[in-house]
């Protein structure tokens, strides 16, 4: 079989290319005009890197990392916010799970506060939402305890 230079040419391009996305889609840095803040939960309730940050139901920013803090065994967030959203000190985050298809989210509630959170701060006030799976199994459990 013979192959030209530009099938040669064209598959290392094609290569690049393919390397410089994964490099983009993996990092966790911040872009410019962006701000970072963390958030501890019990359970971060399929909140993976990457799931969106909502406030009002509107995409504000992003989840860079998630991980576990090993002296608390919690969950440990680190998102990303749009830098023009100044969110007042005592907003809270809210883990919620779609109820069957979609992905897993974080939901902003602006607190009432003046002050607003720096960049590098953590956000205190933090929730989860029960899952899906979990409102069934209670219901299901509730249903079988009055069968009995």
């Amino acid at each position: 079989m013979k192959h030209s230079w530009f099938e040669l040419i064209a598959g290392f391009v094609a290569l690049a290319c393919a390397a410089g996305f994964f490099l983009y889609a993996t990092s966790e840095e911040t872009k410019e005009g962006e701000q970072t803040f963390t958030a501890h939960f019990p359970s971060s309730r399929g909140i993976v890197r990457g799931s969106e940050v909502r406030l009002n139901g509107v995409v504000v920013g992003k989840v860079l990392r998630v991980h576990i803090d090993q002296s608390v065994f919690e969950a440990v967030v680190t998102l990303a916010i749009a830098d023009s959203l100044r969110l007042p000190f005592d907003s809270t985050l809210i883990a919620q799970s779609p109820l069957l298809l979609g992905e897993a989210y974080l939901s902003v509630i602006p607190g009432k506060e003046t002050t607003a959170l720096q960049n590098g701060d953590r956000i205190v006030s933090t929730r989860s939402e029960p899952t899906f799976e979990e409102i069934l199994e209670r219901a299901v459990f509730v249903v079988g305890e009055q069968a009995r």
